[in-house]
């Protein structure tokens, strides 16, 4: 999920309040979302991938596999996915915070 979420913040199709943005200007909806992704999200991502790495590094240490006889021998493959996917998803902010700087400086959307 974490994955397709950057994915759809690169193509701009992440839910958004549109009836708010609809209302105002394409500066002051750049302006905002940078703001609140550059104040809330990010700080968030970056202590989610503090806490995230350390889990998947501690089920690589303990070597840690499924308790069923058929199961994943590595389950810390599945438990990087999480913060790699978290990490993809910042780079795929702060890609849109460059572009919303480039709205709010009044540079053409292309």
């Amino acid at each position: 999920m974490l994955i397709v979420l950057s994915y759809a913040v690169v193509t701009d199709d992440h839910v958004r309040v549109d009836f708010l943005s609809e209302k105002l200007p394409v500066r002051c909806v750049a302006l905002i979302e940078f703001l609140l992704i550059s104040v809330l999200v990010i700080p968030l991502l970056v202590f989610m991938t503090e806490t995230l790495v350390q889990y998947a590094w501690n089920s690589f240490v303990k070597g840690e596999s499924s308790m069923a006889p058929d199961g994943l021998p590595y389950r810390f493959i599945l438990k990087s996915i999480i913060p790699f996917s978290i990490l993809l998803l910042m780079l795929s902010l702060v890609s849109r915070l460059i572009k919303d700087i480039a709205l709010v400086l009044g540079k053409p959307k292309k």
